[in-house]
C-alpha cells in the first residue's frame, strides 16, 4: 500500500473534498442502478402476470384431469372388492353360508346363495325389521326355525328333510316383521304353516307337548300366526 504525502493544506482539503464527491457518486450510481433493476422487475412482473396466472389453472386443471384419470379406473376396479368385502362382513358369522362370484371360486363344500335368498339374508345379517320369533333366527353361526336347523340351496330352503321352493313370498313370511301382503302368496303362505308346525315355530320354548301359542302384539301374529295355530291346531 502507498501514501500521498500531501503538505500544502490547501490542496489536501481540497483532494479530501473530490475523493468524497466520488465516493458519493459512486454510491447514488449504485443506487440509482439498483432502482431501475427493481422497477423493471415489478413492470415485468406486471406485464406478465397473467400469463402465470393462467399458467397455474392451466396447471391445476390438468392435475386434476391426471388424478381423474388415475382415480376413476382404481375406483372402479375396487368396487367389487369393497361390495365382496361388504357381503363377507354381514354373512361372515354364518359359516355355513358363503358367497361366490365366479365359477372359478365355487367350491364343494359352499353354499351357493341365489339372488333371493341373498337379498333376505342382507336384511337378516342387518337386523332390520325382522321377525326371529317365528322366522329364521340364529343359533352358533347357523340358521334355525323353530328347533329345527335350516339349510339353504341357492333360494330354496330344507327344513326336516324337505326342500320348499324359495320364493319371494316364502322368504318374505321367514323373515320380515311385517311380510307385505302383495308378495307372498297362498302356496308360500301353506308352505311357512307347515314349516311352522313341523318346527314347533308357535309354541312356547318349541315344547313338542305344549298347548300354549306364542302371543304377540304385532300385525303379524294376528294377521298370520294366531290364524295358522288355530287351523293347525284346533281341537287339540
Amino acid at each position: 500500500m502507498s501514501f500521498l504525502k500531501i503538505t500544502d493544506p490547501t490542496k489536501r482539503d481540497f483532494l479530501v473534498q473530490e475523493y468524497l464527491k466520488t465516493r458519493d457518486k459512486v454510491r447514488k450510481n449504485y443506487i440509482t442502478e439498483r432502482t431501475g433493476e427493481l422497477g423493471a422487475q415489478r413492470e415485468l412482473t406486471k406485464l406478465f402476470k397473467p400469463v402465470i396466472e393462467t399458467q397455474k389453472t392451466v396447471a391445476k386443471d390438468l392435475a386434476k384431469d391426471l388424478a381423474k384419470e388415475i382415480t376413476e379406473p382404481v375406483t372402479s376396479a375396487l368396487q367389487p372388492i369393497r361390495e365382496g368385502v361388504q357381503k363377507a362382513i354381514e354373512l361372515a358369522k354364518y359359516p355355513s353360508i358363503q358367497a361366490a362370484e365366479t365359477d372359478q371360486d365355487i367350491d364343494t363344500s359352499m353354499v351357493i346363495l341365489g339372488t333371493v335368498a341373498e337379498n333376505y339374508l342382507r336384511q337378516f345379517a342387518s337386523k332390520e325389521d325382522v321377525d326371529k320369533t317365528f322366522g329364521l333366527y340364529d343359533k352358533h353361526g347357523e340358521f334355525f326355525i323353530g328347533d329345527s336347523p335350516v339349510k339353504i340351496e341357492g333360494d330354496d330352503i330344507i327344513v326336516k328333510n324337505k326342500e320348499y321352493k324359495g320364493t319371494p313370498g316364502l322368504w318374505e313370511l321367514l323373515v320380515v316383521k311385517e311380510p307385505d301382503k302383495s308378495i307372498y302368496k297362498l302356496e308360500d303362505f301353506r308352505n311357512y304353516a307347515e314349516i311352522l308346525r313341523h318346527t314347533n315355530a308357535m309354541k312356547h320354548n318349541h315344547d313338542t307337548k305344549s298347548n300354549k301359542p306364542k302371543s304377540s302384539k304385532s300385525q303379524k301374529y294376528k294377521e298370520i300366526i294366531r290364524p295358522i295355530w288355530d287351523m293347525v291346531y284346533s281341537g287339540v
